[in-house]
């Protein structure tokens, strides 16, 4: 049974690359699938998200875990359905306001966000701190430890170092805070 693998990969694969777009075109958001397939509540029909939602799982076991779909045929004809029922309701949609576009990934997650801000902070903490190890080069490159010998010398990297997290906390805050 496992040589049918192929066969089934190269059914699904197409088939879900044209379901992923009519999901988009008619105007989903999430993280995932089946965030972006509740999203459509109210828009499309209960039995097209539910034939939907069975389509994912049938299609998560197969690229996950190898589990063959029984029927590839009828998994064929019920995903070319929901395509299509996607696709009118997108159209649908369309006629009545303008499609939002995608979210970028750091837009689209509070979690992506955060990380960016987390990452610009620590470079320019970093920044900071190498411009006073370089400042304090010549009163402390006698010192064992160099790094104590900097910010002893340097009373100023303390403070910009507090002012750099508290405004990476703040912009953090509104960041998560605006998306809700």
């Amino acid at each position: 049974m496992r040589g049918a693998l192929p066969e089934h990969f190269a059914v699904v694969g197409p088939a879900w690359l044209e379901f992923e777009r009519a999901l988009a075109a008619a105007g989903a958001v999430g993280e995932d699938t089946s965030e972006q397939l509740d999203s459509l509540r109210g828009r499309v029909s209960d039995a097209t998200l539910d034939a939907a939602h069975r389509l994912r799982r049938q299609r998560n076991a197969l690229f996950h875990d190898g589990t063959l779909i029984r029927d590839i045929a009828a998994w064929q004809s019920e995903c070319s359905r929901v395509t299509a029922d996607l696709r009118s309701s997108g159209s649908r949609a369309a006629g009545r306001r303008a499609a939002p576009s995608r979210p970028s990934a750091a837009r689209g997650s509070p979690l992506a966000r955060l990380a960016l801000v987390l990452l610009v902070a620590a470079v320019a903490g970093l920044g900071v701190v190498a411009y006073a190890w370089f400042e304090s080069a010549a009163m402390c490159s006698s010192s064992a430890d160099r790094l104590e010998c900097t910010f002893e010398t340097a009373t100023w990297l303390r403070t910009a170092l507090a002012a750099i997290a508290a405004l990476g906390i703040a912009i953090a805050s509104f960041l998560t805070r605006r998306r809700r």
